[in-house]
């Protein structure tokens, strides 16, 4: 078997590659090259991000990350891939002692992992001790067979004042299921993260208004390369 070798991400060498891993990876992602290196540009320095990938005979096969979670507080988060094709040999488990042991030293109050639900990515978590907090249900249409009118008033986010976007984030965050006590994030980096992205297509998201004021959002994230989209 050729030798694997394990080495910290690097990003411009590395993204090619990593996209694949995670189109593979979550089936829903909408990601591309682009998007990819925004993303990583954007975590936050706060967050202490560490990752490393694994090698097969050249071929970028894997990758973990850890970080501390700046959109909730206290815990850290960490994830582990491997392409479907080297599976079961040793990479994952490789993979994750590099994570776990970065995501230990940020003293964090738990550890979570999010990933889309195989029985071998359950099994391989179970096997070190998570358990499961909860599910999301992805659910999939093609826009094309819809014929829906909304009955709110909405509007395009791209007539909406960015700051207004904003402060619904702000507002409905700690609503969201599984975010516990999210602290305040700064409307620029909010900016950089959410809006900024490659991906993010402003004329199809949209703000829906109940007595002429902001009562919903909904954010599109669109790959062309692919036909993906997420909202």
């Amino acid at each position: 078997m050729t030798s694997m070798t394990i080495r910290e991400t690097d990003s411009q060498r590395d993204v090619d590659a990593l996209v694949e891993l995670l189109r593979e990876e979550s089936p829903w992602t909408t990601t591309n090259r682009a998007a990819w290196l925004h993303r990583e540009a954007s975590v936050p320095a706060r967050a202490l991000l560490g990752a490393w990938v694994a090698e097969l005979g050249g071929e970028v096969v894997g990758e973990s990350w850890a970080l501390k979670t700046w959109w909730m507080e206290g815990p850290a988060s960490m994830n582990v891939a491997v392409l479907k094709r080297h599976q079961g040999k040793g990479i994952g488990a490789a993979l994750y002692e590099r994570a776990i042991a970065h995501a230990e030293s940020l003293a964090p109050t738990r550890i979570i992992s999010g990933f889309f639900e195989t029985p071998q990515a359950v099994a391989f978590a179970h096997a070190r001790g998570f358990a499961e907090e909860r599910a999301a249900r992805i659910s999939a249409c093609d826009p094309r067979a819809l014929d829906l009118e909304p009955e709110a008033e909405v509007r395009p986010c791209s007539q909406v004042d960015p700051k207004v976007l904003w402060q619904m984030y702000e507002t409905i965050t700690p609503d969201v299921p599984g975010q516990h006590n999210p602290p305040p994030m700064p409307f620029d980096e909010w900016r950089e993260f959410v809006i900024e992205r490659p991906l993010y297509q402003a004329e199809g998201s949209f703000v829906a208004y109940a007595d002429g004021q902001p009562a919903a959002v909904s954010m599109l994230a669109a790959d062309l390369e692919t036909g993906r989209a997420v909202t």
